[in-house]
């Protein structure tokens, strides 16, 4: 009969496991007990932080007395389309690969 019939039916009795092998852990160092005093205040005076205030003003078209855009004269070193005469960044778009006719096939 095979083993698990023998396990089953109580004939051999298994093997005990093997104990754990524990290994001692080192002794921890003494370590000194420090009483915990309340925060002292200095009088050292702190310069005040220098900071700005960084007004990021989005750039706006330029528009004349009925509402219509104001166009740019490429005469002129100034924008003339948009107040403040800078114009916004345009972020260009990734070309679309496309796949050969061959590649379908």
């Amino acid at each position: 009969m095979s083993r698990f019939g023998d396990l089953v039916k109580g004939k051999v009795a298994p093997a005990p496991a093997p104990a754990p092998i524990v290994e001692p852990t080192p002794a921890l160092p003494k370590v000194e007990v420090v009483e915990v005093r309340e925060p002292v205040e200095l009088d050292i005076e702190l310069p005040e932080p220098i900071a700005e205030e960084v007004v990021v003003e989005e750039p706006v078209r330029a528009r004349d007395e009925s509402g219509h855009f104001i166009a740019d004269d490429p005469s002129t070193p100034e924008n003339e389309s948009w107040v403040g005469g800078v114009a916004p960044k345009t972020s260009r778009k990734s070309k679309r690969s496309r796949r050969s006719k061959k590649s379908e096939e």
